[in-house]
């Protein structure tokens, strides 16, 4: 059962990593306004950290 959860933090973290790639590619495509960029990288960075919680306690 630990590596059920280590993968699923591990793709937990690769979600939350895209999300911010994703919204620097918006955010630099279309002049996007810094709180549009902002919101999305701190929703991406906070994913990436709770796939970390579950990876460390698996």
């Amino acid at each position: 059962m630990g590596k059920f959860f280590y993968y699923l933090g591990r793709v937990i973290q690769a979600t939350g990593l895209l999300l911010v790639l994703n919204a620097l590619i918006v955010s630099a495509v279309q002049n996007g306004s810094m709180g549009f960029l902002f919101k999305f990288t701190l929703l991406g960075m906070g994913i990436f950290m709770v796939g970390w919680f579950i990876q460390q306690y698996s």
